[in-house]
């Protein structure tokens, strides 16, 4: 379970560095948090498919 969640935060870390790139920066929360927990939300899957392909 601590991989999961070492996953997710990974993948919101990298939502964050992106909407801070200079093209993304337009001071829109809703847009900050929507990206954020996309990305999250991917990464963790695309974790828990490798996970399961290889197991």
């Amino acid at each position: 379970m601590r991989s999961n969640k070492i996953a997710a935060g990974v993948g919101a870390f990298a939502g964050f560095i992106f909407t801070r790139l200079p093209y993304m920066e337009d001071g829109n929360l809703l847009v900050t948090n929507v990206v954020v927990l996309s990305a999250g939300s991917i990464t963790l899957f695309l974790w828990l498919g490798i996970k399961k392909i290889i197991s």
